[in-house]
């Protein structure tokens, strides 16, 4: 039984990998059908990082939704990265400059709307360790332009740092 679960589990995970994109609008290059004067995506506070967008993904969930999914349940999260944290969730930090480069934290809302509302069971931390392409590319240390972009992520509902959280990302950015 366990075999055809951890095989039915490769292959999902192989056909979310196939059918993953990465976008990050707002990029520095302009696309050439650009209009003279069209500014909405040179302002970087408006851009929207997409680790995934796979039509058969599932429902998209909420931070609180995805908080109160069953244990090792693949699921499709969107929320606003808040914070960053490393080891445990007693190191999250919610302000620049950020220290932890193992963990995004997702919120519902903003991280200045967060902050005002703070309920520690409305964060999910994402762990990006285990992709090292995820680590480099997303953590807010290297990246504090992230910080406060909304995202959508896949993954598998899991305890993380003892509370619940992403693990396991199933959609690796693609370039």
């Amino acid at each position: 039984m366990k075999k055809h679960l951890l095989s039915l589990l490769i292959l999902l995970t192989l056909g979310l990998y196939t059918g993953c994109q990465k976008t990050i609008t707002g990029a520095e290059e302009p696309e050439e059908e650009e209009t003279a004067g069209s500014d909405s995506n040179d302002n970087p506070d408006t851009r929207e990082i997409e680790f995934v967008t796979p039509e058969d993904s599932g429902r998209v969930l909420t931070v609180v939704e995805a908080v109160q999914a069953e244990l090792g349940e693949i699921i499709t999260v969107r929320g606003y990265i808040v914070g960053a944290t490393s080891r445990t969730m007693n190191n999250a930090k919610y302000m620049p400059p950020f220290e932890g480069r193992s963990a995004l934290i997702l919120a519902d809302l903003p991280p200045e709307e967060f902050m005002n509302s703070f309920v520690p069971d409305e964060e999910l931390p994402v762990c990006l360790t285990d992709f090292k392409q995820y680590q480099d590319d997303y953590n807010l240390v290297d990246h504090p332009e992230y910080w406060g972009k909304r995202v959508t992520v896949i993954g598998v509902k899991s305890t993380y740092l003892s509370v619940p959280g992403l693990k396991n990302l199933l959609c690796p950015p693609l370039e």
